[in-house]
């Protein structure tokens, strides 16, 4: 294996070239995938303002099947990012949250990543930042989609 890895890098053979080769395996998959290919949207992403309740966040995440919920501005600007965890650790502080905002629990300045960035780099930055959850934005910064780390995992990326 080492003499055919010296000899394809002798030729200039890169990993790019074996990717496209081989798009099924692991590199090709994390390679070739973009984040945008395996981000979650449309009816699959929660999408909810500062001012929903935490009731009707925690109803967005459940009809979309997400931990998480992406919090936007009036303006479709990224305000943060409600999670599963952020719910959690308020209720145990505050069992009465339900009709307050979620702007009062969420993460401000969530951790994002663009949407055509490689699959290979969310995963990394999943890893590096220490979430569950990475919000997808556009070159504007708006909101677009996120990832979870259970869509890598089941698209065989982890």
């Amino acid at each position: 294996d080492a003499l055919a890895m010296a000899l394809l890098e002798a030729r200039g053979f890169q990993a790019e070239d074996f990717a496209k080769l081989h798009p099924g395996g692991t590199l090709g998959r994390a390679l070739l995938t973009r984040v945008s290919d395996v981000m979650r949207q449309g009816e699959q992403l929660a999408t909810i303002t500062p001012e929903t309740t935490v009731r009707e966040g925690l109803q967005a995440m459940t009809k979309a099947r997400s931990g998480a919920a992406v919090v936007t501005n009036a303006d479709g600007t990224l305000a943060g990012v409600f999670t599963h965890g952020d719910f959690v650790r308020a209720f145990q502080k505050d069992n009465a949250i339900a009709e307050k905002p979620v702007r009062e629990f969420m993460t401000p300045c969530p951790v994002s990543i663009l949407a055509g960035k490689l699959a290979a780099e969310v995963l990394a930055t999943l890893q590096n930042s220490r979430v569950d959850d990475v919000v997808v934005v556009d070159e504007a910064g708006k909101p677009v989609g996120m990832v979870d780390t259970q869509d890598l995992t089941r698209l065989r990326l982890v």
